[in-house]
């Protein structure tokens, strides 16, 4: 990627809720932002991000067509996406997780619990260069 700081790529139809949530993250200042689906899916596959929020619930294209595609993709398919929606059911959760989804955060979210589970994410998949705990 060309850049020390993992690359987040936001997804949300609200761009107020894309405002919060890239406040929430601001200690990953290397940030896209795609409004929809179509939009996510271009700018995914012209820099592949290290993570992915995804909100569910987005006209035209879901967010979870969206994940199916993104886990199609050669290139995009090891990318952990996390769901940010405010549907709380666990069917619901279930569904994100049948497509492709490695996590899932309520709305409103709680920033602590966010940067929690996008840290952990990340630690799982993206190691600096010169990082000491990067494995060989």
């Amino acid at each position: 990627m060309g850049s020390n700081q993992p690359h987040l790529l936001l997804v949300d139809d609200d761009i107020a809720a894309i405002q919060v949530l890239g406040r929430i993250l601001a200690q990953y200042p290397e940030q896209h932002f795609a409004t929809s689906g179509d939009d996510a899916l271009e700018q995914a596959r012209a820099c592949r991000p290290d993570i992915i929020l995804l909100d569910a619930d987005m006209p035209g294209m879901s967010g979870f067509d969206l994940c199916r595609l993104f886990k199609r993709d050669p290139a995009l398919k090891d990318v952990p996406v996390i769901f940010t929606t405010a549907h709380p059911s666990v069917a619901f959760q279930v569904s994100a997780f049948d497509c492709g989804a490695s996590d899932f955060v309520a709305k409103p979210v709680a920033p602590d619990h966010l940067r929690a589970r996008v840290r952990a994410h990340l630690r799982d998949t993206w190691h600096r260069p010169n990082d000491p705990d990067a494995s060989e």
